[in-house]
């Protein structure tokens, strides 16, 4: 059997061992993301006493004007002056963290004395979390931080979902307040409540408990709803990661291929001059 059908016999022996070396051969995680995006938009509420001097230095971004850019003057009149008690949209990028885990950027904060992780997620507007700020400053004790160190203040965002609308490619981080139901953010935000429903399917229990996170679609600095960006350069990162991967468990395969055939072509010889 092993002369007369060389070829059943090596397809069977091939089968026999990638099937093994499949088996041992984890499978690819899948990421909550692969690439980012150049906007998202942070929903700041103003509280008393802070200016947009301030404001900006929480975000690092070098001119106030960054900021108008993506405001009304009904709560920003100018770079001297912002409306306390009402929300700005905050410019920034929408990054890949922790290996392709979470959506987020991580701004830098320069610690205070007094500052606690508390203090800090309400300068922040709870843009971020204290278990947030724990995960990412570990070394750091939550209520002893030594002044003038700077701390990671990450806070989550999106860039859109195409299975979802292909229309909206902005969006906002908008924490939730006490005060708000869904009737007040739609008004203030002029999106309706069936698309934020349909990018925020839990909210029901955000508004309920009083906070967390939605993400509501945002406006350019024209006022413009951008659309998600079409991909131009071929081959996504999610697909080369899955070539990658496919190359990876074949590779071997290959090589043994080439081992069995060699042992194959040694023993046929033997068995034919004997």
């Amino acid at each position: 059997m092993f002369e007369s059908n060389p070829k059943n016999f090596m397809l069977n022996l091939s089968l026999f061992f990638i099937l093994i070396y499949l088996s041992s051969v984890p499978l690819p995680v899948n990421s909550q993301c692969n690439r980012g995006c150049d906007l998202a938009l942070a929903s700041f509420y103003v509280w008393r006493g802070t200016d947009l001097t301030y404001i900006a230095n929480l975000f690092n971004i070098e001119t106030r004007q960054e900021i108008m850019d993506y405001n009304t003057r009904d709560t920003i009149p100018n770079q001297d002056s912002v409306i306390a008690e009402t929300r700005i949209n905050i410019p920034f990028r929408c990054d890949c963290l922790e290996d392709g885990d979470f959506l987020g950027h991580d701004f830098q904060y320069e610690v205070n004395s007094g500052d606690t992780y508390g203090r800090i997620v309400s300068n922040y507007s709870d843009l971020t979390s204290v278990d947030m700020l724990r995960r990412f400053n570990s070394r750091y004790p939550e209520n002893n931080i030594p002044t003038g160190v700077n701390l990671s203040v990450v806070v989550n965002c999106s860039c859109g979902d195409r299975d979802v609308s292909a229309d909206f490619g902005v969006f906002v981080t908008y924490p939730l307040r006490s005060e708000e139901n869904l009737t007040y953010v739609t008004t203030t935000t002029n999106v309706s409540a069936e698309l934020i429903r349909r990018y925020n399917p839990d909210m029901d229990a955000k508004f309920s408990a009083g906070e967390g996170i939605i993400y509501i679609p945002g406006r350019d600095r024209n006022g413009n709803f951008p659309p998600l960006p079409t991909s131009t350069d071929g081959l996504d990162l999610s697909s080369s990661s899955v070539l990658a991967y496919l190359l990876s468990v074949f590779r071997p395969f290959m090589m043994i291929k080439e081992v069995l055939y060699a042992t194959y072509t040694y023993y046929r010889c033997i068995l034919l001059n004997n």
